[in-house]
């Protein structure tokens, strides 16, 4: 079995400008502060680090990437398409044709000290591994979310040729095969900020030991009294109950999925994490 965690970086979009000197800089701030620590922190270290970059990044860039231990940084020619990643894999296994699992990890966000291992794990047929429950770092404050096609899902293939879990977006990868979920987290950790326009605040106030117990990151959570903690509850509790009503195919799709999830036994070989 051979494990790729995938980062795409800065690969320029085909119709878009390259990624400016600050877009980089603030990224890179990001990166060390999030995902660095927590894929360093990984009880499992039997997986490739890829961090998938334009080949046109500036020297500085370079310099800093080459310094981050376990990552290896693969410099694209071309604009990002699904098939940079497929061919960078392919290359890196050399036509090996076994099993192969490639999982994703965005340059501003985090995974739980027990993801790899957890993939790992749950491996067992091809398909999609999906764990459902996740949070959301705002501001230091945390936010509880569950979701059942997350940009931190997994895909295990087998043969020489792996289209990787890149072969489409993640909220359409259900067209490309079985997915298999996980309840138990949270395991994954989405930051808001000001450059993300494409991710919202969209969960329930939780406290801070969550973070803490299962994550390892360069940042400290905003302290909260047991009484403030309730009553943000409530609050975020009625604006997700809102939402849903407005959407009820997602209430629909979240249904299902809770009802198709892999009971909460967990996969072979597996220690469930602290909760």
């Amino acid at each position: 079995m051979e494990h790729f965690l995938l980062t795409r970086f800065n690969v320029r979009l085909a119709d878009r400008p390259p990624a400016s000197d600050q877009w980089l800089r603030g990224r890179l701030r990001l990166f060390t502060t999030f995902t660095v620590p927590s894929v360093q922190s990984q009880t499992c270290t039997e997986f490739r680090w890829l961090a998938l970059c334009d080949e046109a990044s500036p020297a500085w860039l370079r310099e800093e990437l080459a310094q981050v231990a376990l990552l290896e940084p693969v410099w694209v020619h071309d604009a990002w398409s699904p098939g940079v990643p497929a061919e960078v894999v392919h290359e890196l296994r050399a036509g090996a044709d076994g099993l192969v699992i490639t999982s994703r990890v965005d340059n501003d966000d985090a995974i739980a000290r027990t993801y790899i291992a957890r993939v790992q794990a749950a491996a067992t047929e091809e398909g999609f591994v999906n764990f459902t429950s996740g949070a959301q770092w705002t501001q230091g404050r945390l936010y509880r979310r569950l979701d059942p096609s997350n940009p931190f899902i997994s895909r295990v293939e087998r043969g020489p040729h792996a289209a990787t879990v890149f072969a489409a977006d993640h909220n359409k990868l259900a067209a490309l095969g079985p997915i298999r979920q996980f309840g138990d987290g949270p395991m994954w950790l989405q930051v808001v900020h000001d450059s993300n326009l494409e991710n919202r605040t969209n969960g329930i106030r939780m406290a801070p030991a969550a973070l803490t117990q299962r994550f390892t990151i360069a940042a400290a959570p905003e302290a909260v009294s047991r009484l403030r903690l309730a009553a943000a509850q409530v609050g975020t509790t009625a604006r997700m109950a809102a939402r849903m009503v407005a959407r009820p195919r997602r209430l629909l799709l979240l249904a299902r999925t809770r009802r198709n999830r892999v009971g909460r036994k967990q996969p072979r070989g597996h220690s469930p994490d602290p909760s």
